[in-house]
């Protein structure tokens, strides 16, 4: 293998260890590269998701959303074409109200109470003004913005609950792709 172009030294093949030191920032015993990059990709420590608005729980749900749903796509291998339809069909506020309705029926992930409050703050977030409007009907805007809020919400609060709320999804957009979608497209 080819050195590192930064610092000359030879990677670590997987399952070695390096005799090297590093100037980076040590790390806890306890602490590991996946708990690392949450931290990263987390607000502040002094961030109080209860104080967040629903527009701001939104705004981080939505990219997390994404990074779930193109994550779920991207294996196996496919066109980047189809890849892109793919996603877009799954991320889109139609979809995401889809999802909202049957989760709100759903006896296999029931909200709590906080939850339904969370879907409500993001619900009420959403204005008449937003470009998105012209492009999607009002409810379906107005219920992906509460998902979003939720999915946010619950990224920053209890990312085990978010990890229940993923898995749940993965198995509605399963069942969902066995049946094509073919109403939501």
């Amino acid at each position: 293998p080819s050195s590192c172009h930064f610092c000359n030294q030879q990677p670590q093949q997987e399952g070695e260890t390096s005799n090297t030191t590093t100037t980076t920032t040590p790390t806890t015993a306890s602490s590991s590269p996946s708990l690392q990059l949450l931290d990263l990709l987390s607000p502040k420590k002094s961030c109080n998701v209860n104080q967040m608005g629903g527009t701001d729980l939104a705004y981080i749900g939505d990219v997390v959303f994404e990074l779930f749903v193109r994550s779920q796509q991207v294996w196996p291998s496919q066109r980047t074409s189809d890849l892109q339809h793919n996603v877009v069909r799954l991320v889109r506020a139609e979809y995401q109200s889809h999802l909202l309705q049957h989760l709100k029926q759903s006896t296999s992930f029931c909200l709590s109470e906080k939850e339904a409050q969370i879907l409500a703050r993001g619900r009420n977030a959403v204005t008449g003004r937003s470009k998105n409007n012209r492009r999607t009907n009002p409810g379906a805007y107005q219920d992906s913005t509460a998902l979003e809020a939720l999915i946010g919400y619950l990224y920053i609060s209890d990312p085990a609950r978010c990890a229940e709320l993923f898995l749940w999804m993965k198995d509605k957009m399963s069942s969902d792709s066995q049946h094509k979608l073919k109403n939501l497209e």
